[in-house]
């Protein structure tokens, strides 16, 4: 996959989270208690959209968590490597579990922004302020 291909899963998933937070801004039955109230028309929310319009501590929450999981499946890989083998977990390999739970904290990290209303834009300048003079990134 190159890096123009990761920007376009990253600007279609960031597609989608806009379109579930602009669902949650006109959704008036967001509520689970709607859900026992009025079956037949509740909206089934997504996960996005819950994690958009619960509290700010379950999507914040979610982002610590799913980033001491990389932490912890980056350790899982550095054993798997040591051991010269390639490690199983849930995942898949060490490699693969590692894979799994950096895309969840980005996920994560994608919704966190959204609900601050923090673009992609706003990001990508940033690193690019961070890295301009450096020879890491061009």
């Amino acid at each position: 996959m190159t890096p123009d291909t990761f920007g376009t899963v990253i600007d279609e998933l960031w597609t989608t989270i806009q379109s579930r937070k602009a669902d949650a801004k006109t959704d008036t039955k967001t509520d689970a208690s709607a859900c026992i109230d009025a079956p037949d028309t509740y909206f089934r929310q997504s996960y996005t959209v819950d994690l958009l319009t619960a509290t700010p501590d379950k999507v914040l929450k979610k982002v610590a968590e799913e980033a001491a999981e990389v932490a912890l499946a980056a350790k899982d890989c550095d054993a798997a490597r040591a051991a010269g083998t390639p490690g199983t977990t849930e995942h898949g390999t060490a490699h693969e579990h590692l894979v799994y739970e950096t895309c969840d904290v980005l996920y994560h990290l994608l919704v966190m922004c959204a609900r601050y209303d923090i673009e992609l834009d706003e990001l990508a300048a940033e690193l690019k302020r961070r890295f301009a003079n450096t020879q890491d990134v061009t």
